[in-house]
C-alpha cells in the first residue's frame, strides 16, 4: 500500500486583505446581518470556509508514508499551482503503484469535506477535465476516513465526531483556532500562526499507526471525548458572552 495522509485549510475567498477587514467591521457594527440586502456576503464571511463556492484552498498539508511532511502554500503559489502540485502528487503516486501497491488516501472527513471541496475548486480551474478529475481523484483511490472509522462507535452518527474529539480521545493534543481566527491570520498575513497550527493538527500519520497497532477506541472513551470537547465549547461561550 502507498499511504498517502492530507490535510487542507480553507478560509473565504475575498478578493483582498481590504474587503474581509470592511466585511469584518461591518458585520462587528451590525451594518451587516443575515437580514441585510447583502445578506450572501454575511454568509460568505461566516460560512464561506466550508464551501467551494465562497472559499479556498490556503494550505495542504500531506505526507507519503514515512516520508517528509509537505506544505504547499497558497500565498506562496496561488491556488491554481497549489492544487495541480498536488494533483500531480497523486497522479505519480497512482501511476507507480500496482494491484499489491494501490494508493490508499488517509485523512480525517476528506471524503465529506477535503476531497469534494479541492475536486470543486479543481473543476474551477479544469472544467474541460472534470470527468478525469473525477475518476483519478475521487474514485480510483482508496479512501480511509477517520470520521467515518468511528461512526459506529457513536451510534451511527457522524454528528460529534470531528478533529478535537478524535484527538482527545487518542491523547493527542492539538491546537483549536476557529475559522473566523484562521481566516483573520490569512488576511494579515499572519502565515507562521497558520502553519503552526496546521502543523499541530496533522496528527493523522501517528493516528493511523496506532489505530492499525492498537485499534480503535471504546465506545465509552469517545462518548467520554464527546461530552468533553462540548463541555469545553459551551464554557467558551459562556466566557464570551460573560
Amino acid at each position: 500500500m502507498i499511504d498517502l495522509f492530507f490535510d487542507i485549510e480553507t478560509v473565504p475567498n475575498f478578493g483582498s486583505s481590504e474587503e474581509y477587514i470592511s466585511t469584518k467591521k461591518m458585520i462587528e457594527s451590525n451594518q451587516l446581518t443575515k437580514n441585510s440586502e447583502q445578506k450572501d456576503l454575511f454568509w460568505k464571511y461566516h460560512r464561506g470556509a466550508l464551501n467551494p463556492f465562497d472559499g479556498k484552498v490556503i494550505l495542504l498539508t500531506y505526507k507519503i508514508d514515512e516520508g517528509h511532511t509537505f506544505f504547499l502554500k497558497e500565498w506562496e503559489l496561488g491556488e491554481e499551482r497549489l492544487l495541480q502540485e498536488f494533483l500531480n502528487v497523486v497522479k505519480n503516486l497512482e501511476y507507480g503503484s500496482t494491484t499489491e501497491e494501490h494508493l490508499k488516501i488517509i485523512g480525517q472527513n476528506i471524503r465529506g469535506f477535503d476531497l469534494i471541496f479541492i475536486f470543486e475548486r479543481m473543476k474551477q480551474y479544469q472544467p474541460k477535465n472534470e470527468r478525469w478529475l473525477y475518476y483519478n481523484f475521487i474514485k480510483k483511490p482508496e479512501i480511509l476516513d477517520f470520521i467515518q472509522m468511528h461512526v459506529p462507535l457513536n451510534n451511527f452518527q457522524i454528528k460529534g465526531l470531528n478533529h478535537d474529539v478524535l484527538s482527545h480521545a487518542y491523547n493527542f493534543h492539538t491546537t483549536t483556532t476557529h475559522p473566523t481566527e484562521l481566516a483573520l491570520q490569512y488576511y494579515r498575513n499572519e502565515f507562521d500562526k497558520i502553519l503552526a497550527y496546521a502543523n499541530s493538527r496533522f496528527i493523522y500519520p501517528i493516528l493511523y499507526k496506532k489505530i492499525q497497532k492498537d485499534g480503535l477506541v471504546s465506545k465509552e472513551t469517545l462518548q467520554h471525548s464527546i461530552q468533553f470537547i462540548q463541555s469545553q465549547k459551551d464554557s467558551q461561550k459562556i466566557v464570551s458572552v460573560g
